[in-house]
């Protein structure tokens, strides 16, 4: 699914199935885990549910289910974003975060025993607290082993600052090899940089970028080509 662009960010649907593992592969899109900053925000999320394509349809019914950048973990009760970035804003829904203990002996195949992650519900029609419209959930580090497996699975949207230039959205994403720099970069919906003039080669130098670019001749020796196509 492509990337949504909201100002100088773009927003990602990133793979779970934890909230660590979603945080990690956001790392890898050069971003983390989104920091919803206001309420307006909050609310573009919810209206683009169907970009992110977390829809459950189980007993739940929720349009939207996502794990955000907010957590716990390094401190009981005092909740901060993953990406250091400094918000007052709070989408609690009511009684959260409940950061419920589970007991010693429950089986768990994580560390994590308390509701330590925060994500996103937008409840569809009829749906478990529809009436609150979009909110934030505590959960487990796995939310979907909990109450018989009621909760289902999810992903997590990762939001990626971006240097504008012309149409262009650059962003350093990670290696360290060439091949997963370049799945990165497609995963945003694009390529490792094309560079097609002097006046590119000095803007990329002058905003301190620095890694992978998309030329290779991986595929025939000294045949050098562009990985985005371009001639």
């Amino acid at each position: 699914m492509a990337p949504v662009i909201r100002g100088n960010s773009l927003y990602t649907i990133v793979d779970g199935p934890s909230w660590t593992q979603a945080e990690a592969n956001s790392v890898k899109l050069g971003g983390h885990l989104v920091t919803i900053n206001d309420a307006k925000e909050n609310k573009w999320l919810a209206e683009n549910y169907a970009s992110f394509g977390q829809r459950y349809n189980g007993t739940e019914k929720w349009l939207l289910n996502a794990w955000i950048g907010f957590t716990d973990s390094a401190n009981e009760g005092e909740w901060k974003w993953s990406s250091g970035e400094n918000s007052s804003f709070t989408g609690w829904g009511p009684g959260e975060p409940s950061d419920y203990a589970l007991p010693a002996e429950t089986p768990y195949e994580l560390t994590d025993r308390t509701e330590d992650f925060a994500h996103i519900i937008l409840p569809d029609v009829g749906g478990w607290r529809y009436d609150f419209g979009v909110y934030w959930n505590s959960a487990y580090n796995r939310a979907h082993m909990l109450h018989g497996g009621s909760t289902p699975e999810i992903n997590g949207i990762a939001e990626t600052p971006f240097i504008r230039r012309g149409d262009s959205a650059y962003v350093i994403v990670s290696g360290p090899t060439w091949e997963e720099a370049e799945a990165n970069a497609v995963k945003l919906g694009g390529h490792l940089v094309t560079i097609n003039d002097a006046a590119e080669n000095e803007w990329i130098f002058d905003n301190g970028l620095r890694g992978w670019i998309g030329f290779t001749d991986k595929e025939r020796e000294g045949a050098w080509v562009w990985s985005s196509g371009e001639p």
